[in-house]
């Protein structure tokens, strides 16, 4: 009797096919294992140089990969996952002491950088600190300071009088206040322009802002453009403040960086 193959498409086998679990799956592993092989490069990096480093992170990063594909595929096909399990922990120890290495190092490197950078600035703070003082001290830098002092008393009333909601303008009080920002500057502002009284406000607070650049510029010009001592002293109080506020933000803020605490060292001396 003879026997014919049996056509029948049930009894074929099927091949496997990629399900939605298999790509999530392969998706994880893969991102975890390169990152686990950049950690890995990180905190070997910290001991040995970079070729050794890269070389022992790129073997077990791969490592790993193939490794948890193994252990998925045995238990797929019900073999002992044993061996497989054994191989993923030798990777995964030496995966685990680098990231410890790694993340010890960095926060040790970054306590030390953070200590000296705050010393740094207690160092700063005293030295600028003394020398500002000095500097208020000198004749020339205590008149233009009593002199700004005064400027921005009067600044400040002119622009409330001119922007007054109830009386805008440059009425009686507003001149007076212009008048006594000329004896204080000294020099006779140019003339500006000034709105009429039935104008908008927004007129007059545009016409406050002009004139209030306009008097800030003849201050400068007189106090801090000029080439005599007091324009070198105001020049040279205005940059130790401008370095303490930004020196302060990064101690502040915990902004540790090793070049600003050279830097720091750096225009203390330069100052001094």
């Amino acid at each position: 009797m003879l026997n014919f193959p049996d056509n029948n498409s049930d009894l074929t086998p099927e091949k496997p096919s990629l399900t939605l679990f298999d790509a999530i799956f392969s998706l994880i592993t893969i991102l975890a294992s390169t990152f686990s092989g950049y950690t890995t490069y990180l905190g070997f990096s910290y001991d040995f140089p970079i070729i050794p480093s890269l070389i022992m992170a790129i073997i077990i990063g791969c490592g790993l990969l193939l490794v948890n594909f193994r252990i998925r595929e045995d238990r797929i096909k019900g073999n002992s996952i044993v061996s497989a399990f054994i191989a993923f922990s030798i990777f995964f120890v030496f995966s685990f002491i680098s990231n410890t290495n790694a993340i010890y190092t960095y926060f040790l490197s970054r306590d030390i950088v953070g200590e000296t950078q705050v010393a740094a600035w207690h160092t700063f703070d005293i030295g600028t600190t003394k020398l500002l003082g000095a500097l208020n001290q000198h004749n020339a830098s205590s008149k233009a300071t009593q002199t700004k002092k005064a400027l921005d008393l009067e600044r400040t009333n002119l622009q409330r009088q001119i922007t007054d909601p109830e009386n805008p303008g440059m009425g009686r009080k507003a001149r007076a206040h212009l008048q006594q920002i000329e004896t204080i500057l000294d020099v006779q502002l140019t003339e500006l322009q000034a709105p009429g009284f039935s104008e908008p406000l927004a007129k007059h607070q545009e016409y406050a802002d002009t004139l209030d650049k306009l008097i800030l510029k003849t201050y400068n010009d007189k106090f801090k453009k000029d080439g005599g001592h007091s324009g070198n002293i105001l020049r040279l109080i205005d940059k130790i403040k401008k370095l303490r506020r930004y020196y302060e933000d990064k101690v502040y803020t915990k902004k540790y960086f090793s070049d600003t605490t050279d830097l720091m060292y750096s225009d203390l001396k330069s100052l001094t």
